[in-house]
């Protein structure tokens, strides 16, 4: 058994069980082991086989070419050294492969067969000889299988991550397409559109950057007009407000100083945000709105209780109370329903005659008149009018519609009505 252990050490000889050559010690030790206890049908011993030196540098010449100049030399043990190195490819092809599946990156179906073909070799219970010459014989394959793959480690390696700008890219303008959406029908959305599609863009990739930089530019124009769409909104939003406002001091000194630092904040923002200030602008506007009707509710409220205080000691004080509080509440109501800022300004003057109305009849000068609401006409837009029949038909239009106003009020007169014209 001494012999035998030494034959195997300086590998002269080697040892088989079960069809699997034995190369660690413990394996050793066992082997022998079993040869003592006569279990000798599963071990073979086989004789180590001479390599053609030229078979050894015709196998590293091609796994130098296969897998790079800085593999190791394979020398000592051919067969154990080929189907290592194999391995280690395998894994590393099958770990990008992996990705390339997972990211649904291009190449797919070359490092499928670059796998399949280093799977095939990686192992074998062929003898050594036999399998190096089996390896030297599919380097045609080899080469042909390596040839359409090398693109790929290209793309793995070193142009991945531009791949992925161009997808980011893309996915930030669909995400914003409603606000952006324009830019996906320019040239260059189209081009980087066609390369993150296509089954092999290696080639196209180093364009990317020039066009993801004609998409920024078109974003960039996208911004500023939108920038300045916002800020022109803006300052007639304001000035119809503090035209609106002008009686409020305390409102119009508000409006100034919220409006301004809204339109100056717009200088700052350079990005996707700017689309999102048209809302902000919005609430702005319905902010100041609300203050303004809640000053107009608080004078309408403080004539409806100067009316009622005016009350006391007057005989059926209670059942004229509730008609006044009827009455304002309804005022109220019209206020926080009203969207035309000129208007509101109006409701104080409804309810002041109101109010002079109430003590009228309380003071039983004059009964109380009831207040009816007429429309004005809305004047219809023409436009193309070209001759003189044209002008006449129009304003004969406009006159008919003011006539029917002006008889709605007179007969609402005629009946002791009050007018409101909105």
């Amino acid at each position: 058994l001494g012999l035998l252990a030494e034959l195997v050490f300086y590998r002269a000889i080697i040892l088989v069980d079960k069809g699997t050559e034995i190369t660690e010690k413990k394996e050793l030790i066992s082997a022998l082991t079993k040869t003592q206890s006569k279990h000798l049908e599963s071990i073979t011993i086989r004789v180590k086989e001479e390599i053609d030196p030229e078979i050894l540098e015709k196998v590293n010449n091609a796994v130098k070419k296969l897998f790079g100049q800085f593999v190791n030399q394979i020398e000592k043990d051919p067969k154990k050294e080929l189907s290592g190195e194999i391995r280690k490819q395998y894994i590393k092809a099958k770990d990008i492969k992996d990705e390339i599946v997972r990211n649904n990156y291009p190449g797919r179906k070359e490092i499928s067969e670059w796998v399949e073909i280093l799977d095939e070799y990686q192992n074998t219970n062929k003898s050594t000889i036999n399998y190096l010459k089996e390896f030297l014989n599919a380097q045609e394959d080899f080469d042909e299988i390596l040839s359409r793959t090398e693109k790929v480690f290209m793309f793995y390696d070193k142009q991945k991550t531009k791949f992925e700008e161009a997808r980011k890219t893309i996915s930030y303008v669909k995400s914003n397409k409603d606000f952006i959406g324009n830019l996906m029908s320019s040239d260059s959305y189209n081009n980087l559109m066609a390369i993150a599609e296509s089954s092999e863009p290696y080639g196209e990739i180093r364009k990317i950057d020039e066009f993801i930089n004609g998409i920024k530019q078109k974003e960039n124009e996208e911004i500023e007009a939108e920038k300045q769409l916002v800020k022109e909104s803006a300052s007639k939003k304001k000035e119809s407000l503090l035209k609106a406002f002008s009686s409020n001091e305390n409102l119009v000194g508000l409006v100034q100083d919220k409006f301004d630092k809204f339109i100056a904040s717009l200088d700052t923002i350079n990005d996707i945000t700017i689309f999102h200030k048209s809302k902000a602008l919005s609430n702005l506007e319905q902010e100041m709105r609300s203050k303004f009707k809640d000053s107009i509710t608080v004078k309408v409220v403080d004539i409806q209780n100067e009316l009622i205080a005016k009350l006391k000691d007057k005989d059926d004080s209670e059942n004229i109370s509730k008609e006044i509080s009827h009455k304002f509440h309804e005022i109220v109501g019209q206020i926080e329903g009203e969207e035309k800022l000129d208007n509101i300004n109006l409701y104080i003057q409804t309810a002041l005659s109101e109010q002079k109305q109430f003590i009228s009849a309380i003071e039983g000068k004059a009964p109380k008149k009831q207040r009816v609401s007429i429309n004005k006409p809305s004047v219809k837009p023409k436009v193309n009018i070209e001759t003189e029949e044209e002008v006449i038909a129009y304003i004969s239009e406009l006159e008919k519609e003011m006539n029917e106003l002006k008889e709605k009020m007179l007969n609402a007169i005629k009946e002791s009505k009050i007018v409101d014209v909105k």
